[in-house]
C-alpha cells in the first residue's frame, strides 16, 4: 500500500516535477473538487465545469517538469483565474458552433 497520500503538497509536487504519477493521482483527488466548485460557480454548467478542471490537471501533467509549484493551497486564489483562462477558448468554440449552425 502506498503512503503517497501521507505526503504534504510540497513533497507531491516535487515527486510531480519528476513524473510521479501517484503524486499526480494525489494532487487530483485533494484538488478536483475545489476546482470543479469554481468552475461550476464560475459557468454555471456541470459538463464544462468538469471539461475546464479536467483541462487544467491535464495542463498540470503537460507542463509538470517545467512549472515551479511552491505551495498548492498558495495558488488558491489564482484558480478562478486559471479557470476562466482555460475556459476562454471554449465560449469561442461554442460562439464558432452557434455561428455555424445559424450560416
Amino acid at each position: 500500500m502506498s503512503a503517497i497520500h501521507l505526503l504534504d503538497d510540497d513533497q507531491l509536487t516535487g515527486l510531480l516535477r519528476t513524473g510521479n504519477e501517484l503524486a499526480f493521482t494525489e494532487i487530483y483527488n485533494r484538488y478536483w473538487d475545489k476546482l470543479y466548485y469554481i468552475a461550476h460557480k464560475l459557468l454555471k454548467d456541470t459538463d464544462a465545469a468538469e471539461e475546464i478542471v479536467q483541462d487544467v490537471f491535464f495542463i498540470l501533467w503537460k507542463k509538470r517538469e517545467t512549472l515551479t509549484i511552491k505551495s498548492l493551497p498558495a495558488y488558491r486564489p489564482l484558480w478562478p483565474a486559471i479557470l476562466s483562462i482555460v475556459r476562454c477558448p471554449k465560449k469561442k468554440t461554442q460562439k464558432n458552433k452557434k455561428t455555424s449552425l445559424a450560416g
